[in-house]
């Protein structure tokens, strides 16, 4: 699906566009802002596309290098036979490591929670997490307390 220039107010469209290849996927990426700042990762929600930070990411890129893109099957991103949770969040990992260096993580409702499980993962190549209106992670995982511990650098006691 071609996504059409931004029609609301304050809304500007990416500086740049890429594509990202990650297991039988090639994801379309938007970026704003000077890439040598320090990066932005942005994940969507469910319903939606990399498009829908075109009002956010111009405020951002006043400091920062801000990378949104479509998930598998979203905006202009491809389909695949597989959409499932740990495919999305290894495609999060594949785009970090594409990036090279540590990056700021944003997630909006189902892209939070995959920021989510990112964090709780311990992936080293983040420099923090932001998440807006987001269930968490998956569900379907137990939380690894032993590993909670050892990046928080603190005993788990009290950790559920």
């Amino acid at each position: 699906m071609k996504i059409e220039a931004p029609t609301c107010a304050g809304a500007v469209a990416p500086d740049r566009f890429r594509w990202f290849e990650t297991r039988g996927a090639r994801l379309r990426a938007y970026e704003w802002g000077d890439p040598k700042a320090t990066p932005v990762l942005a994940a969507h929600g469910f319903f939606d596309h990399g498009r829908g930070y075109d009002l956010l990411a111009p405020l951002l890129a006043e400091k920062y290098h801000v990378i949104s893109f479509d998930a598998r099957g979203h905006g202009e991103s491809s389909w695949t036979d597989t959409y499932a949770w740990n495919m999305d969040v290894h495609d999060l990992v594949c785009m970090l490591r594409e990036l090279g260096r540590a990056t700021h993580l944003i997630g909006h409702s189902k892209g939070g929670g995959q920021a989510l499980d990112l964090e709780r993962r311990c992936y080293r190549r983040r420099r923090g997490t932001s998440v807006v209106a987001s269930r968490g992670g998956s569900a379907r995982e137990p939380v690894d307390v032993e590993r909670f511990q050892h990046c928080l650098g603190r005993p788990a006691s009290g950790l559920q």
